[in-house]
């Protein structure tokens, strides 16, 4: 079978700093990434500067679920089966 992943991923530079990834970790946890991830993003402030960043005209003061059509979570079952 072709191997057809890079074994080290470069992200550039961050100041004096080089950026990467490789896959040469052992056994992890498939969720390792994500927590990474989340941290990376807790330091930079990545998802906060976006929520900031994106105008939302709504005003929660007069959004309730109410407004919000729902489907209806499960289908209903016939009562006659053919």
């Amino acid at each position: 079978m072709p191997k057809c992943t890079a074994n080290e991923l470069s992200f550039g530079r961050l100041g004096r700093r080089r950026i990467e990834a490789n896959f040469e970790g052992g056994a992890l946890s498939s969720d390792g990434g994500l927590m990474l991830l989340r941290q990376v993003d807790q330091r930079i402030g990545l998802s906060a500067a976006v929520a900031k960043a994106l105008h939302d005209p709504r005003q929660c003061v007069h959004v309730s679920e109410s407004t919000v059509p729902r489907e209806p979570r499960t289908r209903p079952i016939p009562s006659s089966l053919p």
